[in-house]
Parts: C-alpha cells; structure tokens; sequence
C-alpha cells in the first residue's frame, strides 16, 4: 500500500540535490524566485504532514516567512493552486490551506502530457502492456477477498482499483482519457475474473494481453471529477489543434473560447493545466496568446510529488511500486529486442555495454535505464518511474554513499546478458536483485547519515 506514514526527514534532506537533478532533469537554480517559493511552500507542507484543510499560515506571515516579495509571494501560491494542492482562503480565519489533488485532476495532467508527446498507437499499445503486467503483480501479492466489479467498470479499471494502488488509478484514467471513447463496456471476462481471485499472475497477464483497451470506465464520485473531465479535454483538444496545423501557436484565451465554442472558464482551467505541465509558455503584448513548449516531464514529476506527499507516502514504503515499474519497463524491452534481427538487437546491447562502461555511481543506472525505456517505447511506464524516483530523491536529499560499486555494475552487467538473450524473466529476476541491495544499502547509508546528525 502507498498510504503509509509521513516519513519525516530533517529539513536540509528536502533541498534539491544532484541526484534529484539528475533524476527529474530540474535544477531549482535555474528557476525564478516565484517556482523556488512555491518549492518552499511545498516543502514547509511536506514537513508539516499535509492534514487536509490545516492552514499554513497567511500570505503575510508566509512572505515574511520565506523573505521573498508580495509579488513573488502571490505567483508563487497561484502556482501551488494551480496543482490543486492548496488553496487561499481570505478572512480572518483564512490561509493558505492545504487540500489533497484528486486522482481525476493527476490522470488529467498525464494524459495532457502524453498527448503533448504525441503518443502514438504504438506507445498506446506498450503503455497498456505495462500496466497489464503491473496490474497482474499487484494482485498476486494482494491479501484477502477482491472487491466485486462495478456495474460497467472495464477491466483494468477493476483490478486497478482491487489491487489497492492509487497509482494505478491514476494510470488507468489517463490512458481512458486518451482512448477513444465507447458506448458499451464489455463485461469483464469469466476466466480474468477467476484468475484474478486465485492470485494467478502470470495467467492475469495472459488474459489482459488479448483484452483490448476499451476506454473510459466510470469515474469515482468527486467534486471536481466534471470539471478535471472538461479541463482535460480542453487541454488536450489544445494540443492537437495546434499539431494538426502545424503550429506551436495557440492564440490568446478570446480566440481559444471562440475556436472551440467554449466559456472563458472551461478554457483557462486548460491553459492551467498546460501551463502547470511546463507545457506552454505567454507571449505578452498586443500580439499575445500562448505557444507550445517542447514537452519535458519535470511538470508531471511536480504534480506527482505535491499528490503523493498529500497522501503522507513514505518515501520509503514505494520501493515495491519503484521497482515493479523498473521491472515492467525491462521485461517491455526484452520483449521488443526478442522481435529485433540479430545484427538491431546485438547494437541496441552493444550501446547498453558501453553505458556501463562509460558512466559511474547512480548516473549509470540512470542512463541505463533511460537507453532501456526508449527501448520498451511505453512513455506511461517511464514517466510513472521517474516521477516517484524523483519523490523519492527529493524526499531523501542526496543519496548516502552506497559502497560496494562492483557489485551494482556485475549486477547491470547480467541485466544487460539477460537482454541479450531474451530471457524475460532472468531480466526482472536480476534487476530485482539489483535494485533490491540498492535499496538496502541506501536504507542503511541514511540509518548512518541521520545518527550522525
């Protein structure tokens, strides 16, 4: 389960470091002073156990607090409203108050980002492989009795909710939010329902490879859920129109209210979500509006970070989901390699070699990775491991020193070997291995790091 205990570090480990930088490609420095507050401001709420509907203090004491201006101060909040994190309360009994993302406004924000990539029928098709694979984990290892399905819930939306993960949900919704819509829902099939309820992974998996994706199931009961719903597909109907012309212009908010015959609200909650996403940038002047950005995921990686700690995620207790996506994105691309000619597949290693060789420490296993996902082509499944890697490395602060270096690179050495041959399930046994004593000796390293403070 996610929803753990707040892990409560000191306060130097929720800086930014290099591993976080590596990570999430963001580099605080680089940022003006309003997207540095709203990283403090996030930071102070981390610290404080995000309790929904507690007040952080008000926009005066918060500016004093953080010594920055009331200009700064105010684009800084409105960036962390603009995450559906918190929200500012006038009056006397007012604030900055905190509330929790909603798992609608999150599979919001990833399917504008999937769209911005210009996820293709492909990447859709891989995307859905891995969730299959995640989905058929995470009910093995479930304990207890299955919920019963809901009257016209898919699938996946099912076993996604069954299995307990959050994240899943949030994965599952944005890939309906990308998926063409449908009139009917197919009942779930018989033999799925009844390998799901014998913990049987492997025939889960079996069954999920031949389901089709079949779109939107139902949406659970939430204020917001219309809204994130009309937001999305503004966001979303954005960014094609501009690639269907050719253009990274979008124009200003009179022209996207008249284009797509829509009232003002409907189309800046889409510019917000865009925005929030890093996605797009405003020209101002007379000739004003906004224009697509080339998309980098540093926005999801954000969202992600203020969604998890609102849920008081240990940073700690998401090893398992850290490396049953690490281990869906390999066995994704030992699957692709197998259906390469030898002379493609023996390359495509040949460049996973020379990363060991090349690069040291943590950024190996990151290039490493970063070469396997363009690989295995899921774009879901790669920006889900680096969004939590990221929360994670935030949360830590820089990474103890691991000792043992040989062992890591024999370890992504037989990764690699395993690629080579194919050999799916040698792949996710040995990368388990590997990130496994990772995380025992990060775990240990930062045992020692915080007795020593």
């Amino acid at each position: 389960m996610e929803n753990s205990r707040l892990f409560a570090p000191v306060r130097d480990q929720l800086s930014t470091g290099a591993f976080y930088a590596l990570v999430s490609g963001e580099n605080l420095a680089n940022h003006g002073a309003p997207a540095r507050a709203a990283w403090e401001i996030e930071r102070l709420a981390a610290l404080q156990g995000w309790s929904a509907g507690k007040s952080l203090g008000s926009e005066a004491a918060l500016r004093e607090r953080l010594r920055v201006s009331r200009e700064t101060m105010r684009e800084a909040i409105r960036i962390v409203e603009g995450r559906g994190a918190m929200r500012m309360r006038r009056g006397r009994s007012g604030g900055l108050i905190l509330v929790r993302p909603t798992i609608e406004r999150m599979a919001a924000s990833f399917a504008a980002y999937m769209r911005a990539l210009q996820i293709g029928e492909h990447a859709f098709h891989q995307s859905v492989r891995g969730l299959d694979q995640l989905l058929a984990w995470q009910i093995e290892r479930r304990s207890g009795p299955l919920p019963d399905p809901h009257a016209g819930e898919t699938a996946r939306h099912w076993l996604a909710r069954a299995g307990g993960r959050q994240t899943y949900l949030i994965y599952v919704k944005a890939l309906e939010d990308l998926a063409p819509q449908i009139a009917d829902v197919p009942a779930i099939p018989a033999a799925l329902a009844q390998s799901a309820r014998r913990r049987n992974a492997a025939d889960i998996r079996a069954l999920l490879f031949e389901l089709p994706f079949t779109g939107r199931g139902p949406h659970a009961d939430a204020p917001d859920t219309v809204a994130a719903a009309q937001a999305t597909t503004m966001a979303v109907a954005m960014i094609g129109r501009a690639e269907a012309a050719g253009s990274a212009d979008l124009g200003n908010e009179a022209s996207l209210c008249e284009r797509f015959d829509t009232s003002r609200t409907i189309v800046r909650q889409g510019l917000r979500i865009l925005q929030d996403l890093d996605l797009i940038e405003v020209r101002l002047g007379r000739g004003g509006g906004y224009t697509l950005k080339q998309p980098a995921p540093i926005g999801i990686i954000r969202q992600m970070f203020v969604w998890l700690a609102a849920r008081n995620c240990d940073p700690f207790s998401l090893d398992e989901l850290r490396c049953d996506l690490h281990a869906a994105n390999f066995r994704l691309a030992a699957e692709v390699l197998a259906g390469m000619p030898a002379a493609e597949r023996a390359a495509r290693c040949e460049r996973l070699d020379a990363i060991i060789g090349g690069f040291s420490g943590p950024e190996r296993f990151v290039q490493l990775r970063q070469e396997v996902a363009a690989i295995a082509q899921s774009p879901m499944i790669d920006t889900f491991a680096r969004s939590i890697v990221s929360y994670q490395a935030r949360s830590y602060g820089d990474l103890p020193e691991l000792g043992s270096v040989r062992a890591f690179e024999v370890l992504e050495r037989k990764v690699v070997a395993c690629l080579r041959r194919c050999d799916l399930d040698g792949v996710e046994r040995t990368l388990r291995q590997l990130l496994y004593y990772a995380g025992e000796r990060t775990l240990e390293g930062f045992g020692l790091r915080v007795a020593a403070e």
